[in-house]
């Protein structure tokens, strides 16, 4: 398996953020969440911290608007419904 490059950690630090803080962070919250990045060895220039801050508030939207529940794959299927007997 390749490595991760620093956009696939961001944006998986990025959801891990959002789901834990359940879409709700103060300035502090923004400044761990900084922090966390920062080992990825990117600049933490004005632009790149506003171009993070949009993908934590796309999440945060998309965390609010049906995120937070589990993916259709990992939910359990309904039991099948017994099916009517024949008669004989």
């Amino acid at each position: 398996m390749p490595a991760k490059t620093n956009l696939e950690a961001i944006l998986e630090r990025s959801a891990k953020f959002v789901v834990e803080k359940k879409g709700q962070w103060n300035h502090q919250g923004w400044e761990d969440f900084l922090e966390s990045v920062s080992d990825l060895g990117m600049a933490q220039d004005d632009e790149i911290k506003r171009h993070l801050g949009n993908i934590l508030e796309s999440s945060k939207h998309l965390y609010e608007n049906g995120g937070r529940h589990p993916v259709a794959k990992d939910k359990p299927k309904p039991k099948a419904k017994a099916g009517a007997k024949k008669k004989a």
